[in-house]
């Protein structure tokens, strides 16, 4: 389309120029999504729900290492995993699948907060879109060979997301001391909120 458009105002250069722009989108893409994505272990840390290396910064460049190189190694790690007998369009179905059940299951206790709070029409329908999003996850594309395989990745990699969050509550938990509680409680989230 951009060679088309070069040729027809008589302006080759436009083609190469659209393709750096593409590339510079992309990098710019990555690292931003790196730098925020490291950042949510880096608060983590700091507020004392990971360990307090995940707080450091790093003295010369100000960036918090530990959790970018943390964020590195498990990306890397599930990129390994999900790519084992598989193809790369078949990892990456795996890991959008992974991504929209980890990123609804919370919505299933939102909606049935949302049933206990009185607010029967929001539960339901929230809850039905909930489970429908849930249910096309978990059906493996025409791609998919193995299907045993595709469900037992995405089951395993469910229940190490549901593990973490609750070993990070349950640390959370035991940490909290009176004054950081009444911070949580009053101030960060108060229930008239």
């Amino acid at each position: 389309m951009g060679n088309s458009a070069g040729l027809l105002l008589g302006a080759t250069w436009i083609s190469p120029l659209i393709a750096m722009l593409v590339v510079a989108s992309g990098v710019g893409f990555v690292g931003g999504l790196g730098t925020a994505t490291s950042r949510l272990p880096f608060a983590a840390g700091v507020d004392r729900l990971l360990p307090a290396a995940f707080g450091r910064v790093h003295p010369r460049w100000g960036t918090p290492y530990v959790s970018i190189l943390a964020l590195g190694l498990v990306a890397t790690l599930l990129l390994v995993v999900y790519q084992l007998g598989d193809t790369i369009r078949v990892a990456y179905d795996e890991l959008v699948s992974l991504m929209v059940i980890t990123g609804f299951l919370p919505y299933l206790y939102i909606f049935g907060s949302a049933w206990k709070a009185g607010k029967r029409l929001s539960a339901v329908s929230g809850g039905a879109i909930t489970a429908l999003a849930l249910f096309c996850s978990v059906v493996p594309p025409a791609e998919i060979t193995n299907v045993w395989l595709f469900e037992g990745k995405l089951a395993g990699g469910t229940v190490a997301v549901v593990v973490s969050a609750w070993l990070v509550y349950r640390r959370r938990k035991t940490i909290m001391t009176p004054a950081i509680r009444f911070y949580w409680v009053h101030v960060a989230f108060p229930l008239g909120a």
